[in-house]
């Protein structure tokens, strides 16, 4: 057999999302589920989610093909968009400075290619949490961090020298 492209029969895609998750650890794929939201935002407004729904590669990749494709590119500015990760066992390193990770998506069709085209995937490094499952021969240490009201703060660095390093999760706990 031979295949043989037909007129018309073909759409290109082009991405500008692609974040391969990590396991700080261990530098692997994470353990447990990993949800992705994206968000739009127009001229500098507020954040609004979208229904956009994300795409788990076969190697974990999470992406969003065709983000940017429109009928008639040509004039139309770039969306801004923002990733938002949620994953069992981990916080996300982006939480340290940020609520998600933003890229923007240049509009395209076929016969007109995005303005840029990113060099994907990127790093998603992934934190230990309160409830990751540490090896039984690894010593752990857990706390919380408080602020002088008592109240957890969420987000903040925890650190062993310069060797390892985590978040509190949205009660201040690690």
């Amino acid at each position: 057999r031979a295949w043989r492209i037909l007129p018309d029969s073909r759409t290109l895609l082009f991405n500008p999302i692609g974040l391969q998750p990590l396991d700080d650890l261990t530098g692997r794929a994470p353990m447990g589920t990993l949800r992705a939201w994206l968000d739009a935002q127009e001229a500098g407004g507020p954040w609004r989610p979208t229904d956009v729904k994300a795409v788990f590669t076969r190697g974990g990749v999470i992406t969003y093909p065709a983000l940017g494709r429109r009928r008639w590119p040509v004039g139309q500015v770039a969306m801004h968009y923002r990733v938002r990760v949620e994953a069992g066992h981990y916080i996300p390193s982006y939480r340290r400075d940020r609520d998600g990770i933003e890229v923007d998506a240049f509009p395209y069709d076929d016969a007109n290619p995005p303005q840029t085209a990113p060099n994907l995937p990127d790093p998603l490094v992934l934190m230990p949490g309160p409830t990751y499952p540490f090896p039984s021969h690894l010593a752990v240490l857990r706390g919380r961090v408080v602020d002088s009201a008592a109240d957890g703060v969420p987000d903040a660095e925890v650190s062993i020298a310069t060797s390892r390093r985590t978040l509190t999760d949205t009660r201040g706990c690690f």
